[in-house]
């Protein structure tokens, strides 16, 4: 298996998932798809009071579903039906650049683990006068445009 550390990753290709659990509905669940698309954000950070093992989740629509495995790459006992899942998708990765906002603000809420939220830099960079509301409401409706136009032009969310 590629050794995964910490940080955030995009796949390069599509990956066929090993495990597909074809009897769920819950396509919020990106563990039940039967496909990852490329380009699909996934983090990598440190589970939750452990010192072996590491937490992979999807980064979009706010996924709170993980897959854990061990940074020895030994799957853990309960959980050994992901390890070929993360296996599959660390295979077709590769370490992003956190070079936008919005990487920065993703890697330090998902893999550091950081207290700011993008609501708490945004007051910040208002109440220094390096934005205005107006900068926000333009960038909401943008925001807004472009979501639209995704949706309508893509088969497959999450």
């Amino acid at each position: 298996m590629s050794i995964l550390t910490p940080g955030i990753y995009r796949l390069i290709r599509d990956v066929e998932n090993p495990h597909p659990d074809r009897r769920s509905t819950n396509l919020s669940d990106w563990r039940n798809r039967v496909r990852w698309p490329a380009g699909k954000l996934f983090a990598v950070c440190p589970a939750f009071q452990s010192d072996i093992a590491l937490e992979l989740s999807s980064v979009s629509n706010y996924s709170t579903v993980r897959l854990l495995f061990r940074t020895d790459g030994k799957p853990i006992d309960r959980l050994s039906k992901d390890l070929p899942r993360v296996q599959a998708l660390a295979e077709a990765m590769t370490e992003v650049a956190i070079d936008s906002p919005y990487l920065v603000l993703l890697h330090n809420e998902r893999v550091l683990g950081g207290v700011g939220s993008a609501g708490d830099v945004l007051d910040t960079l208002f109440a220094a006068g390096k934005l205005s509301l107006d900068d926000v409401r333009a960038a909401l409706l943008h925001c807004g445009r472009e979501d639209a136009r995704e949706h309508s032009t893509s088969g497959e969310t999450a």
